[in-house]
């Protein structure tokens, strides 16, 4: 009887659950042909929603989730998110426990439009209209990231629609690639005009972020002012082949990551170019070599009123750091999940690759373009963190990793495995456990331009969380419920919060246990 029953165990289906839900508007009526993407253990389902907005996932393995909707016309939402873009929540399905049901209510999407017209008042075809959001860099500084962009038409209309409710920064641009067609009765050559970002200058450092919020929609119009067009020539050198080479030149604006290009040509087959009709301004100009033979260049230049002299480019492959670890490692340490990363200072600058350990056992991080870099190590145990850092004379952590063709002085890193360890929960302003909030140490004034000295960490649904290896010294430990990643670097940013912080002294191989309340969203 028992080997019966024992076989019978073996031969059961697993146990499974379901997940099934509703997508509806935020009047409550339901949205059909929704796409609902689940995430779980090894697979990935994707469903739609029916007639009556119903949707459903059956025969689910017991696991951890993260279920996401979207549709056409909507702001794409993820179960357990606090605000658009946010990360969500896990949905746990356990052995014994019901069937999960949810209710999805989207907001429509925003829309921004308008017209762009010339200082006397005619419409312009073809100019960039971006929809642009603010971010932080990796030392905090403010940063504009492209979200969406389209073009005006004959009549000098343009629609950016289905964006996220938020901030923007709105900006026109003249492409002198595109066509621009001038009304035939101002009988004036093609004209130039200078970048303009709402509410109507020119200077980035002056736009005004346009709030949406509701999905009803802002009228935005510009009227953009001609500037003098000038050309910028110059030669790209290949550092591969010590002469010129034919390449793909671009300008772009540095202030905005991924932003449109504004000017683009090819070089002849001398590598030499020129770009006409650039206004003034402060620009990034790149190349790469036509071949494709993985050389990049990069060089910042300043464009005035004036044709400006000579603008040559040095492309070259990625250099290879060599990477040197000292420290006194406990015999019951392993380091094979160390690596060691060179993120860029610069968005224009490509991302390189995480180090590798090679046969000999030493470490490199491979095609590493010439710049400035911060250094991020990950993979170290719950106790380790970076202690000291250098290459030749500089210390790579008060300042930062500069990296150039001609370099080859190693990168020095020493390692201290006695870092002190705080571990508590997050509560909301009533008392309750918060889950997905952001949890961040942020040091002392002295060391607040160290991002090596931050510590960052999400509360589980639980709202517990712990965060290790912290270098000694004195920290304030703030919790977020919704935060723009680094943010908190940002002297501006973190000034109004410097009261809300729960002050925290940490020695080596200390542990705290913290109970933080989360810091509500500005409203």
């Amino acid at each position: 009887m028992l080997l019966l029953l024992a076989i019978a165990l073996l031969q059961a289906p697993p146990s499974s659950g379901s997940i099934r839900g509703t997508v509806l508007n935020m009047d409550n009526a339901p949205l059909s042909g929704a796409r609902l993407e689940l995430i779980g253990p090894e697979l990935t389902l994707v469903t739609r929603s029916d007639g009556e907005g119903q949707f459903a996932f059956l025969n689910l393995p017991r696991g951890g989730y993260r279920l996401s909707v979207q549709k056409e016309g909507y702001v794409r939402e993820e179960y357990g998110q606090k605000k658009p873009g946010g990360i969500g929540s896990p949905i746990v399905l356990e052995e014994g426990k019901a069937p999960l049901s949810f209710a999805f209510h989207l907001q429509r999407a925003q829309t921004v439009s308008g017209e762009v017209r010339n200082q006397d008042g005619f419409p312009i075809a073809n100019i960039l209209v971006q929809a642009m959001r603010r971010t932080y860099g990796l030392r905090g500084n403010r940063t504009i990231t492209l979200f969406s962009n389209t073009l005006t038409d004959d009549r000098g209309s343009y629609r950016l629609y289905w964006l996220d409710p938020g901030d923007y920064y709105i900006n026109a641009s003249y492409l002198p690639q595109l066509p621009t067609p001038v009304n035939a009765n101002e009988n004036v050559p093609r004209a130039a005009y200078a970048p303009t970002y709402f509410p109507g200058t020119s200077n980035p450092a002056d736009a005004e972020l346009l709030h949406l919020e509701g999905g009803n929609g802002r009228d935005v119009n510009f009227r953009l002012q001609r500037s003098p067009a000038v050309t910028v020539r110059g030669t790209v050198f290949s550092v591969l082949s010590q002469g010129t080479t034919p390449a793909k030149v671009t300008l772009r604006s540095p202030e905005e990551s991924g932003s449109t290009s504004r000017y683009d040509a090819e070089t002849d087959a001398k590598g030499a170019f020129e770009m006409s009709g650039i206004t003034a301004g402060t620009y990034v100009l790149s190349a790469r070599p036509i071949l494709g033979s993985g050389e990049i260049g990069y060089t910042k230049i300043d464009v005035l009123n004036i044709d400006r002299p000579r603008s040559d480019v040095i492309v070259g492959p990625g250099v290879t750091v060599n990477v040197r670890l000292f420290g006194e490692v406990p015999a019951s340490v392993s380091l094979r999940t160390l690596s060691v990363s060179l993120l860029p200072l610069e968005t224009h600058i490509p991302s390189s690759a995480a180090s590798v350990t090679q046969a000999n056992g030493t470490v490199v991080v491979p095609n590493v373009q010439p710049g400035d870099y911060l250094l991020q190590v990950s993979g170290l145990p719950e106790n380790g963190y970076v202690k000291a850092a250098r290459s030749a004379a500089r210390d790579v952590l008060e300042q930062f990793v500069n990296v150039q063709y001609e370099s080859s002085a190693p990168l020095d890193i020493q390692l201290a495995f006695d870092g002190g360890q705080i571990a508590g929960t997050v509560t909301n302003t009533a008392g309750q456990a918060l889950d997905a909030a952001t949890i961040v140490l942020v040091p002392d004034p002295a060391r607040r331009q160290r991002p090596d000295q931050y510590r960052v960490a999400t509360a589980g649904a639980d709202g517990r969380f712990s965060i290790g290896g912290i270098p000694p010294g004195e920290y304030k430990a703030f919790a977020w419920e919704t935060i723009e990643p680094n943010a908190w670097m940002n002297a501006d940013f973190i000034s109004p919060y410097e009261d809300l912080g729960a002050s925290a002294t940490v020695g080596a191989n200390t542990k705290i246990s913290a109970q933080i309340r989360a810091i509500p969203p500005a409203r």
